[in-house]
């Protein structure tokens, strides 16, 4: 079994799922894990010790950062918002969200267009995405996302939720528009 410090001055490479090396010296050591388990937790634990934070693939926290939205750019957006597990990661996204101009408007366009388009394909990965944006839990995305604005964009996309369990495509803006009446009970001033 190899015994070594974590080295604040080593440069350490992280080899496919299961390898990590590193050189101390003349001398080049790596270490193989049986399961990506442990190449991840030691990978892990090598870049807390150098200061740096890693998301559930491996890269640093820091460098995350969500595409301008577009359709050629839908699915790694999408697929940016479920790496992020660790609630650091889902910090930075959230922040990052809220920096970009109009985020989430941009979202909203690119919905209505796919649907112009009746693009399945775009609206079932949009749907995802503004799970995904839900998921991170920062209050002020969420009220950006039921605002006046954009609630209706937001409901919409969510109907295209293929991981729902209805044969036939849910409802929301329907609901919201012919069912649901609103009603002021006590007026509440600022």
């Amino acid at each position: 079994m190899v015994r070594s410090v974590i080295n604040e001055e080593v440069d350490y490479v992280k080899q496919g799922e299961s390898i990590i090396m590193w050189q101390e010296g003349d001398v080049e050591l790596a270490v193989s894990f049986k399961d990506e388990g442990g190449a991840h937790e030691l990978w892990n634990t090598i870049n807390l010790v150098k200061g740096k934070d890693t998301g559930e693939d491996g890269r640093f926290i820091g460098d995350v950062d969500l595409p301008e939205p577009a359709f050629d750019n839908l699915n790694t957006i999408r697929d940016e918002l479920y790496i992020a597990a660790p609630q650091d990661a889902k910090t930075v996204l959230a922040r990052n969200i809220l920096e970009k101009d109009n985020y989430l408007t941009k979202l909203g366009e690119i919905f209505s267009q796919a649907e112009d388009l009746e693009s399945l394909e775009h609206l079932q990965v949009l749907s995802d995405i503004f799970k995904g944006i839900i998921n991170l839990g920062d209050t002020t995305i969420f009220e950006m996302l039921v605002s006046e604005e954009n609630y209706m964009t937001v409901f919409g996309a969510l109907e295209y939720d293929q991981q729902s369990n209805f044969k036939e495509k849910m409802s929301h803006r329907k609901f919201f528009k012919d069912s649901l009446k609103f009603r002021t009970v006590i007026n509440i001033s600022d």
